[in-house]
């Protein structure tokens, strides 16, 4: 199995991927479509509209590589993920990588920051006053930035991980 770098999921392949995000509409009238594709060959589309993410296969094939994929990935990440899990975080993978070439095209820093629940709040590219691609320098910059209200996480994408640059313990109630 092979962790993706952005999500953290374990999936038994990574030619079984998003290429692209389609989004119309907005609020509850947004619709969401992803192709889904092994190598280049398209399997079907994840399709989000405004419930849980479902996958609409172009043929038998792609119905059973795609199922086989999201157990395997369910079996060795965490069995109570659902398929709608699983299809997102193929799709949040898509977008964080995207925002990873992005930030080395401009050759400035991507920092995301999470909330309690250890999930992404946002994201932004930073142009910090250390030059590209000096990551440790950034980090050290990062450190001494107070975390925004409400996040208890701050990491630096190096180009192949997320490094952790402000991580507040959380506290559960009764614990």
């Amino acid at each position: 199995m092979i962790a993706l770098p952005h999500t953290g999921i374990r999936v038994p392949t990574t030619t079984v991927h998003v290429l692209a995000v389609h989004q119309t509409g907005q609020g509850c009238d947004a619709l969401q479509i992803a192709p889904v594709h092994e190598g280049r060959t398209l399997l079907g589309y994840a399709v989000n509209t405004g419930g849980d993410t479902r996958f609409v296969a172009v043929d038998r094939r792609g119905a059973f590589m795609v199922w086989s994929f999201i157990e395997q990935t369910k079996i060795f990440t965490d069995p109570a993920l659902s398929d709608a899990d699983v299809l997102d975080h193929l799709i949040a993978e898509h977008d964080w990588s995207r925002a990873a070439r992005e930030a080395h095209t401009k050759r400035c820093y991507l920092v995301r920051i999470l909330n309690s629940d250890r999930l992404p709040q946002s994201a932004e590219l930073v142009d910090l006053a250390v030059p590209y691609p000096d990551f440790e320098a950034a980090a050290r910059v990062l450190r001494t930035q107070p975390l925004p209200e409400g996040a208890v996480r701050m990491e630096l994408w190096t180009g192949t991980m997320w490094e952790v640059v402000h991580d507040r313990p959380t506290t559960r109630e009764g614990g």
